[in-house]
Formats: C-alpha cells, sequence, structure tokens
C-alpha cells in the first residue's frame, strides 16, 4: 500500500507529462488535437463506404459497428505501442528523478485516455444516428469502457517493462498489430463466413472491444463478454504488479 500512496504522491507530474505528450505532437498544427477527431473520422468513414460496397452491405448499419471498432482499438493499441517505448522517451527524467518506474508507463496511459473527448466528438453522433439499441445492455457501458481502460492499462505496464529490456520490442508491438487488427473483428463482422470457426474467442481483442460495442449495439452476449475481460483483466493486473515488484529497480540499471 505504501509503493501505491508513493505512486499518488507522483500523481501531477503523471498528469503534466501526459498534457504535455499530448499537445506537443501537434504544437505546429493549426487543427492541433482536433487531427484526431478528423483523422478517425476519415479512417471510419473510408473503411465502412469501402466494406459496404465490396460486401455489399448497408451503410448505416455497418457505420457505427466500425466507429466502435476503431475507437476500441485506438485506445487499446495506442497504449500497447506508447508504453513499449515509455522508459526509453523517458530516459533523462527516469535517470534525474526518484520516483517509482511505474510512472512512466501510467504516463502513456493518461495520454491516450485523455484522447477519449477526441474520438466521442464522432462515436456518440454515429451511434446516435445510425443505430444505438435503446436497451438495457447500455447499463454495461460506461463499466465495459472502465474495464476496457484497465485490461489496457495493465497490459501497457507489462509491455513497458518488457520494452525496457527489449529494446527493439516497440516495433514489434507495432509491426504485429497492423496483423492483429485484421485478424480481430474490429471492421468486419462475425457472420460474414458462415461455418468459419470461431477463432476469435481465442482473441483478448475480441473482448476488449465488444466491452463498449455490445452494449451499445447488441453485437454480443455482455454478461460472457464481461466475464472473460474480467478474467483478462486479473491476470494482466498479477503480470504488471509482478513487473513492477521484481523489475522496478533493474529498469534504471537497464537504461543508464
Amino acid at each position: 500500500m505504501d509503493y501505491f500512496r508513493n505512486i499518488l504522491t507522483w500523481r501531477e507530474l503523471i498528469v503534466e507529462m501526459a498534457f504535455h505528450r499530448l499537445t506537443g505532437r501537434y504544437r505546429r498544427s493549426i487543427l492541433g488535437p482536433f487531427w484526431i477527431t478528423l483523422g478517425f473520422l476519415i479512417f471510419a468513414l473510408g473503411i465502412t463506404t469501402l466494406w459496404a460496397t465490396l460486401l455489399d452491405r448497408p451503410f448505416a448499419h455497418f457505420f457505427p459497428y466500425v466507429t466502435l471498432g476503431i475507437f476500441a482499438w485506438n485506445l487499446t493499441g495506442g497504449m500497447l505501442v506508447e508504453s513499449s517505448r515509455s522508459f526509453a522517451e523517458s530516459r533523462n527524467l527516469l535517470l534525474q528523478c526518484n520516483a517509482p518506474t511505474v510512472i512512466y508507463p501510467l504516463i502513456s496511459v493518461l495520454k491516450n485516455i485523455m484522447q477519449i473527448p477526441n474520438y466521442l466528438v464522432v462515436v456518440i453522433p454515429v451511434c446516435l444516428m445510425f443505430g444505438a439499441s435503446a436497451s438495457l445492455q447500455l447499463l454495461w457501458l460506461m463499466p465495459g469502457l472502465g474495464l476496457l481502460i484497465l485490461f489496457s492499462a495493465c497490459v501497457a505496464v507489462i509491455m513497458a517493462y518488457l520494452g525496457a529490456f527489449l529494446p527493439d520490442l516497440s516495433e514489434l508491438v507495432s509491426s504485429s498489430l497492423r496483423f492483429i487488427f485484421f485478424l480481430t473483428p474490429t471492421i468486419w463482422t462475425i457472420d460474414m463466413r458462415p461455418g468459419m470457426p470461431p477463432v476469435w474467442l481465442a482473441n483478448p481483442f475480441y473482448y476488449a472491444i465488444e466491452l463498449v460495442r455490445g452494449p451499445v449495439l447488441g453485437t454480443s452476449e455482455p454478461v460472457f463478454i464481461f466475464s472473460v475481460a474480467f478474467g483478462l483483466t486479473v491476470l494482466a493486473a498479477l503480470i504488471a504488479v509482478a513487473c513492477v515488484r521484481f523489475a522496478g529497480d533493474a529498469v534504471k540499471l537497464r537504461v543508464e
């Protein structure tokens, strides 16, 4: 508990660094962080138009499905990629500051959480216009988003500590996620190939995406999705705690 209290004492640094990284990327841009919203909209709209045309699917049905899928994917994937190089990017601060090492992946996590409003500017109107289901399943939405963030944060911490000892991990994660993106029902539906083995059930990203897409569109059974996602989150949390506990001191020696 003392360790977690120590982390809270550094909360101002975590918030300041996360905000600095978010705004610093767009410092010379006219639109600033609004590029996150615009890029997200262009990609979701382009993929929906292409897929709906090629697969002869109704645009109005497919647009919210793709939009919610990409939103959840970007949130999770962004945390994993950025956290895998968080110690390398914070090397100077890590060597000069006697803060718990876990705050550096948490900076990457918080930076991606700060981007959520930029996505919601697109997600909310799309869902309201093209098919959010007005049912009791919507009550699962906020718990689902919270569990998605918690799961992604735990895996991000694991990636950060692995990245401290594997310098090429960030490139490996980035390249692998491009392939996994197409293996995951992010922009394609599981009913496109009748009779296909349900291989997506072995994909953790499927459950992460359905935590927010399922309650809105009714594409999955919430109890099943939440049960599996909760189990995955507990497992990831235990591994993350072990990384912090046993590899925290070695990280500083590794980056020197």
